[in-house]
């Protein structure tokens, strides 16, 4: 592989990875606020989603862009956290009571689903 498509497909790896954890956090903070304004955070979505796959296939390496889409999601999972740790101690009328549910509800759900590709990843790896 040329030394140009090895770091185009790094350079689109870590451009998705970053927008994919951008994408997911601002969803979840629309989602918890009420708010729907989500057009443009789920464009970005489905854009960093596209520069994922289109990374791995540049590089010729899926388990890459699957790992890099993993990182997107802790990343994003571990933002949603840190804000649900300062929803819940902060003034509790900050943030209403149902959207710091809905906010703990996303955080959890974006570090279970992180643990949940690892382990399908992980697990693709050994059977090498």
């Amino acid at each position: 592989m040329k030394p140009g498509a090895t770091q185009l497909s790094r350079g689109l790896l870590v451009a998705g990875m970053l927008a994919l954890a951008f994408s997911v956090a601002l969803l979840a903070l629309d989602w918890a606020a009420f708010e729907d304004r989500s057009n443009t955070q789920t464009t970005v979505l489905l854009g960093s989603l596209v520069l994922l796959v289109l990374g791995g296939w540049v590089g010729r390496c899926p388990r890459a862009a699957a790992f890099h889409a993993l990182a997107g999601v802790l990343l994003a999972g571990a933002f949603l956290t840190l804000a649900c740790l300062i929803a819940r101690y902060r003034n509790p009328h900050f943030f209403p009571q149902r959207s710091r549910t809905l906010l703990e509800v996303a955080a959890l759900s974006s570090l279970v689903s992180s643990v949940a590709l690892y382990l399908l990843v992980r697990g693709g790896a050994a059977d090498r």
